[in-house]
Order: C-alpha cells, then structure tokens, then sequence
C-alpha cells in the first residue's frame, strides 16, 4: 500500500529508529555524517534504540527548511516505509485502511522491531561504528 506524501512534515517531528540494516547501509555507502549523528533513546516498550536526532522545534535534523529530507535516497527503512513501519503514529495519509493492509502494516513492524532488536544485540559493534563514524567526520 503507498501514501502520497502531502509534505506537512508532520512525521518528521516522530522517533525513527534505527534498524542494524540502516546502519550496515550507511557503512556501506560512507555515510558516516549520517552515523555519527545518531543518538541512544529509552523507547518506553523496546527499551534502548538507536534514533535519527531531533532539532529543538522537535524535527528531524535531516529534514530542510522547505520540509524536504537532506538524505532521502539514505534515509531509514522506517521512512521510507512510513505510515506503514512506524510504531507510534497514524499520520493525515492513514484513512479507512483495509483489514489486509492492516496486518501488513503489523508485518512491517514486526520487521523494524526485528532489525532494533539486533542493533540490542550488536551494541558494541554499533558503539565502535560510531566512534568510527565520528573520528571520520571530524577530521
């Protein structure tokens, strides 16, 4: 099921975590201005999760002052997926969606809790990446 994005920006303000896929990507393409941004949130039910960083109005620091995102062809699985993978939100393009779509919807998630689950389990291959990622990009 796709959405037409109205460009409110309005899922930008969301928790997008980060999956070990993301990650592996942007290591893969040296995207480490991407890696070394990342931050450790408390997710109230997955616990310790990875997160693309919010700015002080609350949105996504990849997000541009025309509310388009700076790293949309790298952005996360989560966006990309979004309404569909998102774990807290049901955003202006969720309307009337099918029973079908549904448990669609409840597959993606379950995929995006997956791919948290094993950045938890690989914490400390996570941690050095980013240190990496931040020596590379401050240099």
């Amino acid at each position: 099921m796709r959405y037409k994005c109205i460009g409110i920006a309005e899922c930008c303000k969301l928790v997008v975590a980060v999956t070990f896929e993301d990650i592996v990507h942007w290591k893969e393409k040296g995207r480490n201005d991407i890696i070394a941004r990342l931050k450790w949130f408390n997710h109230p039910q997955l616990g310790w999760i990875l997160v693309i960083p919010k700015r002080a109005d609350a949105q996504c620091i990849f997000l541009t002052g025309a509310k388009r995102c700076s790293i949309y062809k790298d952005r996360p699985k989560a966006c990309g997926d979004f309404p569909e993978s998102n774990l807290d939100f049901e955003c202006c393009a969720v309307k009337d969606i099918k029973p079908q779509d549904r448990q669609h919807e409840q597959e993606l998630k379950n995929e995006r809790i997956l791919g948290i689950s094993q950045i938890q389990a690989q914490e400390h291959m996570v941690n050095s990446w980013i240190m990496e990622a931040i020596l590379k990009v401050t240099k």
